[in-house]
């Protein structure tokens, strides 16, 4: 185990307890606003409000532990890149902050990126930032009921079936992973409960991307297990799968149809009973006019905000794509390869449970999905990952450095 003095323990606690409740808070917001035409109005003052409120916790923290905060060079340096990247594609085409979803992505990362990569790689251990994201995920939980019985009400009163809400389930999935995670962890028949409830949730009002990436992790999980374990859940997931795949969609209107009594109709269960499960909604035709716009500039790409600006200001609807459309194929690969390399190398090189557990909860949240949802920018799992990669590659070089004074 790693060894700390007090003010880096003082530090990592403040740290996690302020990025913890960052999360928490901006989850819960995106939850309930998102489900209720009372507080959609008031969206962009609530952020304003939240951000407020988040800018100064984080200053405290910077003034409070000024001597204690260190930036690395791999974080300086990654941080230059992205400020560079953005200030070069303005240069070149300074329309494009005249494009809607361009400025929402910018904001987007400002707001949940930007702080993670600054002030996540200054921690010196993760189990502190594991465990109160674990106490944090009861209450996103509280708020992911709140909303839904926000649409319950909506969708009964207004005599909408088949409506879903997008960010409902993409902010649910967070929660229902990190209490999966604990059940793993702890064993908790409550946490397995919760989780399970909140997978029921997303199922009825949220779309199918999010189970995806529930269903990732979760076998991820059952993979990691001893070997003996493993061949009991690879026969279990046999048992449990083959049926449900043979009778999928017998299954799935089943549910719908009790779920109609109650006056919902989840779409994502009519996708699946009408034998829609892999319907795109559209995305086929996004990416080819994206991947035809890229073919013209195959190595550079077109810069910051690229396929949302290809699109005529739409969604690029795949994380992997907008990145080559902001930095061609070439450049593009690169960048990918080089931040999965580096994840992964993150992954094998330390030495606490709850680092690589960590890394895997958020993993589950963007990789399921690359090719189908989300953009680059826009993408702060994927952000987040880099910075605690970059924390947990320190972490274990101090500990081999630490481990050799020790010996000596």
């Amino acid at each position: 185990m790693m060894l700390h003095d007090g003010t880096s323990r003082s530090l990592d606690i403040r740290l996690s307890q302020v990025i913890s409740i960052h999360y928490t808070v901006m989850i819960i917001k995106n939850m309930v606003v998102s489900s209720s035409q009372l507080f959609l109005p008031l969206n962009s003052s609530i952020n304003t409000l939240i951000m407020i409120v988040l800018c100064l916790l984080y200053v405290i923290i910077f003034l409070k532990e000024f001597r204690e905060l260190r930036f690395l060079y791999v974080q300086i340096g990654l941080l230059l890149a992205i400020v560079v990247f953005w200030i070069i594609s303005f240069l070149n085409d300074p329309s494009i902050f005249d494009y809607y979803y361009v400025n929402l992505q910018i904001k987007d990362f400002v707001a949940f990126s930007l702080p993670m990569l600054i002030f996540v790689p200054m921690l010196e251990e993760t189990d502190t930032l594991l465990e109160n994201f674990y106490k944090a995920s009861y209450l996103m939980f509280i708020g992911a009921f709140i909303a839904s019985v926000l649409m319950f009400i909506n969708y009964t009163s207004a005599g909408i079936y088949s409506s879903y809400n997008m960010s409902f389930g993409r902010n649910a999935m967070i929660p229902c992973i990190f209490l999966f995670s604990k059940y793993f962890t702890e064993k908790k028949t409550s946490d397995f409960i919760l989780a399970s409830s909140l997978l029921i949730l997303i199922l009825i009002f949220g779309s199918r991307f999010p189970l995806l990436c529930i269903s990732f992790y979760i076998i991820m999980k059952l993979l990691r297990v001893p070997t003996y374990k493993k061949v009991i859940s690879l026969i279990g997931l046999l048992a449990i799968g083959i049926p449900m795949i043979l009778y999928f969609q017998s299954i799935s209107y089943k549910i719908m149809t009790l779920l109609e009594r109650f006056g919902i109709r989840s779409r994502t269960l009519l996708l699946f009973s009408h034998g829609q499960a892999s319907y795109s909604s559209g995305r086929t035709l996004i990416h080819k006019e994206l991947h035809d716009a890229i073919n013209q500039s195959p190595i550079w790409g077109y810069g910051a905000g690229a396929g949302n600006i290809i699109l005529n200001d739409g969604l690029p609807h795949g994380f992997v794509i907008d990145t080559f459309a902001n930095f061609g194929y070439i450049f593009g690969g690169i960048f990918l390869l080089l931040s999965g390399l580096y994840i992964f190398y993150a992954y094998k090189l330390t030495k606490r449970r709850s680092g690589s557990e960590l890394l895997l909860i958020l993993a589950a949240n963007y990789l399921p999905i690359s090719t189908i949802q989300l953009a680059l920018w826009r993408a702060d799992t994927f952000w987040f990952s880099i910075a605690l990669s970059i924390s947990l590659v320190k972490q274990a070089k101090r500990g081999k450095s630490k481990s050799k004074e020790l010996s000596n």
